[in-house]
């Protein structure tokens, strides 16, 4: 039999910001967490969303491990899939654009911070770092040579974009969509998409890129 009460500890320590990874512990482990990208977080570790999951789902074989015991009923093997889902209603917030843009490059960050600025309200961008240490390109489909190579995100019905397909989406989804509306008129969209395609190839030159804060060989330019 149990003894009763039982009591489970745990102890959550953390630092100031939302894109800060912190740490959970309990008596028996120790588990890094962050707020997932989906809440325009980091990533990278378990997020509390996925510890729901896995406490229900872990919760149910558990029991039915007790009562297949109890019962001496036999299995060779139990998987269990939780998923735990969530959904906003359309007048509470509207759907966000990914973006996957690098804090590196000077330039990008002060349109990114101008652009969350003006859609502070709208809560309307998703912005994904691909400078920190914890992004991992293949959960967008890309290459770190991809990542760095253009501006990339997902439109908020998950499509992916790149390059000023990217940028239009970011000024429309904060509401300046009008001031990128004339890169898309006839040949001067061609133009447009060339000239950022140059400014990304070289943008370490155009943006006062630091090289000397990159950890691989990602800033030099062949």
């Amino acid at each position: 039999m149990f003894e009763y009460p039982m009591a489970f500890e745990t102890i959550v320590n953390a630092s100031h910001g939302t894109r800060a990874v912190w740490q959970a512990k309990s008596a028996q482990n120790d588990l890094k967490v962050s707020i997932p990208p989906e809440f325009a977080g980091p990533g990278g570790a378990f997020s509390p969303e996925d510890l729901y999951a896995q406490a229900l789902t872990n919760c149910f074989l558990a029991t039915f491990k007790v009562l297949a015991e109890n019962s001496k009923v036999t299995f060779e093997n139990i998987s269990v899939k939780g998923k735990v889902s969530s959904a906003n209603r359309k007048t509470t917030m509207e759907k966000q654009v990914t973006v996957l843009y690098d804090s590196l490059c000077p330039v990008c960050r002060r349109e990114v911070d101008f652009l969350q600025y003006a859609g502070r309200k709208r809560n309307a961008l998703n912005l994904i770092d691909i400078a920190r240490a914890d992004f991992k390109p293949e959960a967008y489909g890309l290459t770190m040579d991809e990542a760095v190579g253009s501006l990339h995100g997902f439109d908020r019905d998950g499509k992916p974009i790149s390059g000023m397909d990217t940028i239009r989406a970011m000024y429309k989804a904060v509401g300046l969509g009008w001031i990128m509306r004339w890169t898309k008129l006839p040949i001067v969209s061609s133009i447009c998409n060339r000239a950022y395609s140059v400014f990304a190839h070289y943008r370490p030159r155009f943006s006062g890129f630091k090289p000397d804060r990159c950890e691989t060989d990602r800033c030099k330019i062949n």
